[in-house]
């Protein structure tokens, strides 16, 4: 993901704009600007997420609904990002007339560009975004919008969604990942990796490589509770 370069609301022409033309489509639906350009909808079991990761030349819009049972995934990253960066899951990209795993980047550089892109913003949110939201509450719906990349987040996607010969090749396939790092790597090297705790989640999740699993928890002091797969 890019790192947005707006960190704080300026107030400029494309904040007067973006608070005219935009930001009241997501009010009036029930969200709420948590932080700059990241507009949150929570609710019991989860919570909807609309961020707009703008830069100089042009903003990505992305969209997500973040049930409570990914969140045993989200944490396994949580300590990778920026004190800035909104947790987003596993996102969706807006698009005029879809949701997209591809980045849809919108023109905003010139006035009449950026106009014309908050339009399309606005189509996209009330024609297909909110309906594909809400549909995300099945579990099925859910795995079945995860981007295919993320590998951790289709495993439990399809786990709660009781489709375990799905999860189990996702996991086996970030597991075969984890396990080419670990023979490439010393044992230093491969605790002070980005994927040292989903190693450990992967040890715990598929109940393999137990003895390697004990001795990175040690290393790096990180005992999730993870429970098995179902056969």
């Amino acid at each position: 993901m890019r790192i947005c370069s707006r960190t704080a609301r300026r107030f400029d022409s494309f904040d007067r704009r973006f608070d005219k033309i935009v930001a009241p489509v997501l009010l009036g639906v029930g969200f709420t600007e948590t932080q700059p350009y990241v507009f949150t909808r929570p609710e019991a079991n989860g919570g909807d997420v609309v961020y707009f990761d703008v830069e100089g030349k042009s903003f990505l819009v992305s969209v997500s609904f973040k049930p409570q049972y990914m969140n045993e995934i989200d944490e396994l990253y949580d300590h990778l990002l920026l004190p800035k960066e909104p947790r987003l899951g596993g996102p969706a990209y807006l698009a005029p007339t879809c949701m997209t795993h591809r980045p849809k980047e919108f023109p905003c550089r010139l006035a009449a560009r950026r106009d014309h892109s908050f339009d399309l913003v606005i189509q996209g949110l009330t024609t297909h975004a909110l309906d594909w939201l809400a549909s995300l509450r099945v579990p099925v719906c859910y795995a079945d919008a995860v981007p295919p990349t993320g590998m951790m987040y289709v495993g439990r996607a399809n786990e709660v969604a009781r489709r375990f010969d799905r999860a189990r090749e996702a996991y086996e396939e970030q597991m075969r990942r984890m396990l080419g790092c670990w023979d490439v790597s010393t044992f230093r090297e491969f605790v002070e990796s980005e994927g040292a705790r989903v190693f450990i989640y992967l040890c715990l999740k598929l109940r393999r490589e137990l003895d390697k699993c004990e001795r990175v928890m040690d290393a790096i002091k990180f005992r999730p509770e993870v429970e098995p797969l179902s056969v």
